[in-house]
């Protein structure tokens, strides 16, 4: 009779007699987990960058560089840029002439451009004979309308800088124009 009580008692202060059985959770029940499906995120195809030059003429820092399009069949763009400019996303952050390092954001991604691992590569018609002839197109190379009379100077410049640089004697050969540091007047 006591035990009666008792469980008597305790139904009546705890307001149900199967509370022992959850709060003893002879069950090993829990509570369900919950989980939430984050959707795998797309990794940003980042545009292949080349190198392609560097200048310092007319006392500025440019940096000479063509963007890869990045759908099948896009076209590749050349562009320009000074130091903190920009373009289709991609941003010229710093150059270093002399160790022939460009320093870009790429789509919010830093990254630096060397000619080592980044620069141009020309193709080299002697090596394949089979599939080129003089007087056609290279392969790869994109063809546009002429050079105005300005890009063949800055061009010319450009070309002696480098060759200068490597102490390649092609330097000299190269015509003068009105930027040759020989045909200046003296001040």
């Amino acid at each position: 009779m006591g035990l009666v009580s008792i469980v008597a008692a305790n139904a009546a202060t705890s307001g149900s007699p199967y509370e022992l059985i959850v709060e003893r959770n002879v069950f090993r029940l829990s509570a369900p987990v919950v989980t939430v499906a984050v959707p795998p995120t797309k990794p940003i195809l980042l545009p292949k960058i080349t190198l392609t030059g560097i200048t310092t003429i007319l006392g500025r820092r440019m940096a000479f560089i063509t963007i890869a399009g990045i759908k099948p069949g896009e076209a590749a763009e050349s562009f320009m840029l000074a130091e903190g400019q920009g373009v289709n996303e991609v941003v010229v952050k710093n150059i270093d002439e002399r160790a022939g390092v460009v320093s870009i954001i790429n789509h919010g991604e830093s990254q630096f451009l060397d000619f080592d691992h980044n620069g141009a590569k020309t193709p080299d018609p002697r090596n394949d004979p089979d599939h080129w002839e003089p007087g056609t197109p290279l392969p790869g190379v994109r063809h546009r309308t002429p050079l105005t009379p300005e890009e063949q100077v800055a061009l010319i410049e450009i070309q002696r800088v480098k060759y200068q640089q490597e102490n390649n004697p092609i330097r000299n050969i190269l015509p003068p124009t009105e930027l040759t540091p020989e045909t200046q007047p003296d001040n």
